[in-house]
């Protein structure tokens, strides 16, 4: 079956023939194939990787697209390195670091060239052409771009000449050309509408969204955008996803609509610094900034406008150093170029007048005749002289120019540095005032949340490790006792620090409120209430602009007498912790949801895992009914429900994820030992994980004995 299936994905991959191609096989199918496949095909796994994580996923893009190329390179698998380096050069655009953009793409193009690869020499001219646009130099980008439309005719490759248009109506769009730019963005619709190519699609309705947009076409504007963000869902195309945000936060902007336009704009920035685009990052501040602005709130536009300076630098930078090498190399090679040709105007000025010497000497009978052939030939030699003089003189008037340029640039520089500073003191004093409040809400957070007392007296024992990202935290946990039950929940809110602390403190208050006033007999009753108060309080109506905030949650009722246990989970699972596990007593035949991970060969406990049902507390596409399912405990079973705060964390030195695997073979092998020291072990297990890597999320685990 094994074989069967590689054989099926080698045939798949030598199908992935275009730099471009679409494809939908999952990126863990992928990955988990790389160990069965012989050099070829892992490079072509390699190149799907590399494509697929561009925009969602840029730095790991890179990482598959450089390993492709020295794979690719040792078999010497000639089509791989070409598409290696333009799959390379394109994640690094994506991350804003665009002279490693241009590297790759020329040596991309240089290898096409060199082994005769049309199609791949045409992408690379796209490539650099769509770098050309970025950084606004419009003729290179269409000298490019048409060179690609020449290639993509010439081999019949509609998807390339549909690339070409639109990179074409781009170059129209900057120059104000509107109705030529809106007339490129058709021609590459219609041929991506013929293709079926949704990703594409959705890119083509975004461009012609901005045509319409930029004539102040309002309606239009944000009718195309959404007709782009339907079909973006499918493809996952995170960079054109923070565009669009931004694009249509200045929209509402523009109609004065403040709030929706700080929300997609906000949206705009999540994204941004997901894929870590510091040139979207760069625009969503600046929207951001002017949105503060028109609400009067300077504090905010400060800092929005000191972030765009901040990214704009990192940006410019690498431009302007680029422009001073360039300037100092042509410099250089022109004072080289000029120290050669006088060399040689010497050298055959003296060969003539030696020769003239000598045959003036052996045959001075034919002295006239020499002497004018040497007058015509210094003659020449001059005017070519003159015509290098003229040369470089014309060439340091263009470098007096762009010094000119620089200084003005730098200039510019200093007066905002000055202004930033004046500003700092301003800031630092509102970072006080801000730090302060967060610590006084910390306070409210912490008295909200049950003590050591409450815990004690309602398990036998326990364990709470809960260390917040920021100063308050997202992630919440909550008991009560009622008259039938004991619950139990731990919740993830969307977001951390002071966003998710103020999601936190509306949880707790609506589950003390739903709890006191109902007689709910089922967890999964709780939850479905606890979903509808939580969309009401936030005005969530199931719209694709609206806030998604919300929580996942883990919620038990307890019944101590009857030792059964209610669960019922919004993307948050329980783990029972059990000694000596029966398989045939847990009735897995009837819950798919019960699963048994069978213990390592020296512990004699298992754990027990009831799966959530996938869908968080708050606004969702596909919402349904949340699942009750009943569980029969054992005296002495340790439950254990948690936030994925622990297992997201990255380690110190190489980054790598903790992951779910790894806290479940911890929780096993620490279930004989008392809840305290299991609580020890959990902080110095994260605490030596982590080292000096920043806290990546809130981390709550609630461990309790029955």
């Amino acid at each position: 079956m094994i074989k069967i299936t590689i054989i099926i994905v080698i045939t798949f991959l030598n199908s992935f023939s275009s730099v471009i191609s679409q494809d939908y096989t999952p990126i863990d199918s992928l990955k988990n194939l790389l160990n069965q496949l012989d050099d070829q095909a892992k490079v072509d796994i390699y190149l799907q990787l590399s494509w697929k994580l561009r925009n969602s996923e840029p730095e790991s893009a890179i990482k598959y697209g450089k390993q492709a190329i020295n794979l690719a390179d040792e078999i010497n698998y000639k089509l791989g390195i070409v598409k290696a380096y333009s799959f390379t050069g394109v994640a690094y655009r994506n991350t804003g670091n665009y002279p490693e953009a241009f590297d790759f793409y020329f040596k991309g193009l240089e290898l096409a060239k060199k082994y005769n690869i049309l199609e791949q020499q045409g992408y690379a001219y796209l490539n650099l052409g769509n770098l050309y646009l970025y950084q606004k130099n419009h003729i290179e980008a269409i000298i490019n771009i048409k060179n690609a439309l020449g290639i993509a005719n010439t081999i019949s490759n509609k998807e390339m000449v549909s690339y070409c248009y639109l990179n074409l109506g781009r170059t129209q769009l900057l120059n104000g050309n509107f109705e030529l730019a809106e007339e490129h963005f058709l021609s590459s619709l219609k041929i991506r509408k013929a293709m079926n190519d949704t990703g594409k699609i959705a890119v083509s309705f975004k461009y012609l969204a901005d045509v319409y947009a930029a004539q102040g076409n309002f309606e239009q504007a944000i009718t195309y955008y959404d007709k782009s963000l339907e079909r973006i869902t499918k493809n996952n195309d995170l960079d054109l996803l923070a565009d669009i945000y931004n694009k249509t936060a200045s929209l509402f902007l523009s109609q004065n609509n403040l709030i929706k336009s700080k929300n997609n704009a906000t949206k705009s920035l999540a994204v941004s610094k997901e894929i870590g685009s510091k040139l979207r990052i760069r625009d969503a501040y600046q929207t951001l900034a002017q949105i503060h602005r028109a609400k009067a709130n300077y504090k905010e536009a400060t800092h929005s406008l000191e972030m765009v300076l901040k990214y704009n630098d990192s940006l410019f930078n690498k431009e302007l150093s680029e422009k001073i090498l360039s300037i100092q190399y042509s410099r250089e090679q022109e004072r080289k170029q000029n120290q050669i040709n006088l060399l040689n105007a010497e050298k055959e000025n003296q060969g003539a007048f030696i020769i003239v010497l000598g045959i003036a000497l052996l045959l001075g009978v034919f002295f006239l005749i020499i002497s004018f052939r040497l007058n015509l030939l210094r003659k020449k030699a001059n005017i070519q002289l003159e015509s290098q003089k003229g040369d470089v003189l014309l060439k340091n008037e263009e470098l007096n120019n762009q010094n000119e340029e620089i200084k003005t640039i730098a200039d510019s520089l200093t007066e905002a540095n000055i202004e930033i500073s004046l500003q700092k003191e301003e800031i630092e004093k509102s970072h006080e005032q801000i730090t302060s409040s967060i610590n006084y809400a910390k306070r409210i957070q912490s008295a909200i949340l049950p003590d050591e007392d409450s815990l004690s007296n309602l398990f036998s024992e326990h364990l709470v490790f809960f260390k917040a990202k920021k100063i308050v935290s997202g992630d919440f946990y909550w008991v009560k006792k009622t008259k039938s039950y004991t619950i139990m929940v731990v919740a993830d809110c969307t977001g951390h620090g002071v966003p998710g602390a103020f999601l936190s403190m509306l949880g707790i208050t609506l589950l003390n409120e739903i709890v006191r006033r109902t007689d709910m007999v089922k967890a999964s009753s709780v939850l479905d209430e606890l979903r509808a108060q939580i969309k009401l309080t936030l005005k969530q109506t199931g719209k694709y602009y609206e806030n998604k905030d919300g929580m996942d949650l883990a919620f038990c009722f307890f019944d101590t007498e009857s030792m059964q246990m209610q669960y019922s989970g919004a993307n948050n699972p329980v783990y029972i912790l059990r000694k000596n596990v029966q398989e045939s007593n847990l009735k897995m035949a009837e819950n798919e949801k019960i699963k048994l991970h069978q213990p390592d060969n020296n512990n004699d406990y298992n754990l027990i895992e009831i799966k959530p049902d996938r869908q968080p507390i708050g606004s969702y596409v596909k919402e349904f009914p949340f699942t009750n399912i009943e569980f029969s405990l054992q005296k002495n079973d340790s439950v254990f429900v948690f936030s994925d705060g622990y297992y997201d964390q990255f380690r110190g030195e190489t980054g790598k994820k903790f992951n779910n695997a790894r806290f479940r073979k911890l929780l096993v092998s620490m279930a004989d030992k008392k809840m305290g020291k299991q609580q020890e072990i959990l902080e110095k297990t994260f605490n030596n994980w982590k080292k000096e890597k920043e806290q990546v999320d809130d981390v709550m685990v609630l461990g309790v004995r029955v």
